[in-house]
């Protein structure tokens, strides 16, 4: 599942299938490790087909498993999943406030530390998350303080897909700025890295940022 996330994206068909597979067999095994993992997964690919009723559902699953858990990283994804759902409703006051706690339980967790669930290192996810609902709540300089703390922490960590992941979503909160060129800059460093690695979603996720900022340039045809 985590390959095919990776390779063909979190909406992927393929990957609700191994996720929906994987749900009752992490049931009958009954361990919260496993069994997490796949809510994460599964929530996650439920919201990007915009099935929010049964993506909330398994979101409020996982969080109820990792409150009683001393695994504070669990609850790290726990509290960004429903943070990410609220925010898709255009519930920003919840999204607001679930994200905030995400980022301020991942700040105890030993850094950076890489989280299987996501894929990505602790605490970086839940910033670019809240940066976009800070954005949209008109709060532009306090969304552009957690795009740098981002950046910060995925560079730090020196782990390539956190990286990829922070440029694209920090580069589209420069862009709902009109920051022309701090979105070119992103978008560069974005499709420098997919293009390393081959990886088709964060090439295409580039394209777009880079598309933008052409045409906003100037270079309208090169843009589109």
């Amino acid at each position: 599942g985590e390959l095919l996330r990776a390779t063909q994206g979190v909406g992927a068909p393929d990957v609700g299938d191994v996720y929906t597979r994987a749900y009752p067999l992490a049931q009958q095994v009954g361990e919260t490790p496993p069994l997490v993992r796949v809510l994460w997964s599964l929530s996650q690919w439920h919201m990007t087909q915009g099935q929010m009723a049964p993506a909330d559902a398994l979101a409020q699953r996982l969080l109820e498993l990792v409150q009683g858990q001393s695994d504070t990283g669990f609850a790290v994804e726990g509290h960004f999943v429903l943070g990410t759902m609220a925010s898709h409703r255009g519930d920003f006051r919840t999204a607001r406030a679930r994200l905030e706690q995400s980022c301020r339980l991942a700040d105890t967790l030993p850094s950076p530390v890489p989280l299987l669930r996501g894929g990505f290192v602790s605490g970086v996810t839940p910033r670019t998350s809240l940066a976009r609902v800070l954005w949209t709540s008109g709060y532009a300089d306090q969304a552009r303080q957690r795009c740098q703390e981002a950046l910060a922490l995925a560079r730090q960590a020196d782990h390539l897909p956190t990286l990829a992941y922070a440029e694209c979503f920090v580069g589209l909160v420069c862009l709902c700025c009109r920051d022309v060129m701090a979105t070119r800059a992103h978008a560069d460093a974005l499709l420098a890295v997919a293009a390393a690695h081959h990886w088709p979603l964060r090439a295409a996720q580039g394209c777009i940022l880079r598309g933008w900022a052409l045409a906003m340039h100037g270079e309208v045809s090169a843009g589109v």
